[in-house]
């Protein structure tokens, strides 16, 4: 299931990425710098999240809902939290 997304997620990324390939180090981004990026590129961490946070036994299905509701949630909780990072944040509002 998470290579199945891991791949859907790199097949987003990589139709959506500027010319120049760039890394993202989840673990060192502080929420402030996620909410200033461009919204695709925010979109393409949603998803990823999504995947890395979803069970392996899980139903392959890419909720497009769900993924809308989990960016509000993640750029609400970035905005009053913009120096905690991103995967705390993510672990806060996407973790169960």
């Amino acid at each position: 299931m998470k290579a199945l997304l891991t791949l859907l997620t790199l097949a987003v990324a990589t139709a959506a990425a500027p010319a120049r390939a760039e890394k993202l180090e989840l673990s060192t981004v502080k929420c402030k710098d996620l909410i200033s990026r461009p919204k695709a590129q925010l979109e393409v961490v949603v998803m990823w999240l999504q995947g890395y946070y979803t069970l392996e036994n899980a139903p392959r299905i890419v909720d497009y809902d769900k993924m809308q509701a989990d960016s509000v949630k993640l750029g609400d909780y970035c905005r009053k939290n913009p120096n905690e990072s991103v995967v705390d944040a993510a672990d806060e509002v996407m973790g169960e």
